[in-house]
């Protein structure tokens, strides 16, 4: 039951993300309508430390030609580690949105675990499930201008 209250929660949250984009069949949409295709780059900045420097990044990024940034972040205990924090996350956001760039939010998350037959997939998602659910406040500001991906390479 606290499984599905938790996909629940993700979904509800999905929606909100998505306030700008909606899908058809398998095809996502801008709200002109218009077919969107992201084109971009990763942006591991969760792997880089305090220096990063989003402004410059995002900068480069555009100038590819790109319409879209997948920006990789970790859970907060990982970030800490490496000297960011939330405020670094919405620094890449914004930096990205000032660049005319789609940011995709993407959480990483070790998944070395999913090959593994003994290995439950509900905690894994409870997990993320739960990160997710304490960025929301962080996140909706950017609910018009934003992707999330949820997790990485699920099974």
């Amino acid at each position: 039951m606290k499984l599905l209250a938790i996909v629940v929660l993700i979904a509800s949250m999905l929606n909100a993300s998505f306030a700008w984009f909606y899908t058809s069949g398998n095809k996502l949409f801008d709200s002109n309508k218009k077919e969107f295709i992201p084109r971009g780059l990763n942006v591991a900045s969760a792997d880089w430390d305090a220096k990063f420097k989003p402004s410059v990044v995002m900068k480069a990024i555009a100038q590819t030609g790109a319409n879209s940034v997948r920006i990789l972040w970790l859970k907060d205990d990982e970030i800490k580690s490496k000297g960011l924090n939330d405020n670094n996350l919405v620094d890449a956001i914004q930096q990205a949105i000032n660049n005319k760039l789609i940011p995709i939010v993407h959480l990483w998350m070790d998944s070395g675990r999913i090959g593994d037959n003994n290995w439950d997939k509900r905690d894994y998602l409870k997990e993320a499930g739960r990160w997710w659910v304490s960025k929301i406040n962080l996140l909706k500001k950017f609910e018009d201008k934003l992707l999330i991906n949820v997790l990485n390479e699920w099974v």
